[in-house]
Formats: C-alpha cells, sequence, structure tokens
C-alpha cells in the first residue's frame, strides 16, 4: 500500500483491512469536524445578518407607523369618495383607499344550535363521512397473502380492496466517531 500518510480516500476503490477502514473512519471524521467548524463560522455570519435585517425591519416599520399615523389624521380633515364598502381619496403618489367595517357572524354555541336544528331544522345539519383508518389499520390481517378486514366483533372478514402493502427499507447506516460526533447516511448515498 505505500506511505500511510500519502493515504487518499478519495483513489480508494475498496477497502481491503482494518487499517485501511480505519484510515477512511479517520478521514471522515476529519471532514466532519472541517465541516462543522465551517458551518459554525458561517451560522455566526448569518446571525449577525438577521440582526441588522431585523434592525433595519424594525426601523421601517417605526417611521411608517408614524406615517400612517400622519395620513389618517389628514384623512378626518378632506372629503373622501364613498362607495358600498370604502372611502378614497386620490393623490398624485397614491390612493388611499379605507375600508367600511363589515359585520362577522360568529357561532358562539354550536351544541345548543346543533340540538335546535336537529329538532326543528335538520336539513342545515350535514354529516360527515370517513374510513376509520386507525381501526381499519388494527383489524387488518393477512389471509393467505390478502390483506382481509376482519371484524373483532363478528368475525366477518372481507378482503381489503384499495389497501396495499409497502416495505420500506431506509438502508440507513450511523457512523458513531469517538468525540461524540456521529453522522447518518443512506445506502445509496
Amino acid at each position: 500500500m505505500g506511505n500511510v500518510y500519502d493515504f487518499d480516500a478519495y483513489r480508494l476503490l475498496a477497502i481491503e483491512d482494518d487499517t485501511q477502514a480505519d484510515l477512511v473512519l479517520k478521514d471522515m471524521r476529519d471532514k466532519l469536524i472541517d465541516r462543522d467548524r465551517l458551518m459554525s463560522v458561517i451560522k455566526n455570519e448569518i446571525n449577525l445578518l438577521k440582526a441588522k435585517y431585523e434592525q433595519i425591519i424594525l426601523d421601517t416599520e417605526t417611521a411608517t407607523n408614524q406615517h400612517k399615523l400622519l395620513i389618517r389624521q389628514y384623512l378626518n380633515n378632506v372629503q373622501m369618495k364613498e362607495s358600498k364598502t370604502q372611502y378614497t381619496y386620490k393623490l398624485p403618489t397614491a390612493k388611499i383607499v379605507k375600508h367600511k367595517s363589515a359585520e362577522a357572524i360568529t357561532l358562539e354555541n354550536p351544541e345548543r344550535l346543533m340540538a335546535q336544528l336537529k329538532e326543528t331544522m335538520p336539513e342545515y345539519i350535514r354529516v360527515k363521512r370517513e374510513i376509520a383508518w386507525s381501526d381499519v389499520k388494527r383489524d387488518l390481517q393477512d389471509v393467505d397473502g390478502k390483506l382481509c378486514l376482519v371484524s373483532p366483533e363478528t368475525g366477518e372478514m372481507i378482503e381489503a380492496d384499495g389497501i396495499s402493502r409497502v416495505v420500506v427499507d431506509t438502508g440507513r447506516v450511523t457512523l458513531k466517531f469517538d468525540g461524540g460526533i456521529d453522522y447518518d447516511y443512506e445506502k445509496d448515498s
């Protein structure tokens, strides 16, 4: 193999012994440590930029809130055009639209209304039908290679149409390095 210190994991096509495997793991660990160091530096820079970004937003919001207050006060002194849903006022820079208040209807006691409607106007009640999926999964059984739904109360059995079995192999491998560095990867990566 040559000098151990000239080890190049990129040129290695197969690991032939424990020494090579350990060298590959050390190379991987060193690259992960370097990556983590660089990511830490970059995260610190990102945090500084985020702080500057948030300060710009705060400064702009403070200034524009003052402007909004002044515009609202000004609108109290001018004649605005009125429509069914809003008031408008045109200036060269912008059209100002002040929306009228709207009535909102809220449901404060749904149980009481439901009871009342059941007795007097049942046409206003909807019933939502859906599959009890957790119960279906619980009562599924494999019978001769087919998924069947078996009722626990009656023992009635039907072949479950529209359900298929899928086996998911994650292929996940975890390397646990000394020093608390863990690295997970999928078998295809």
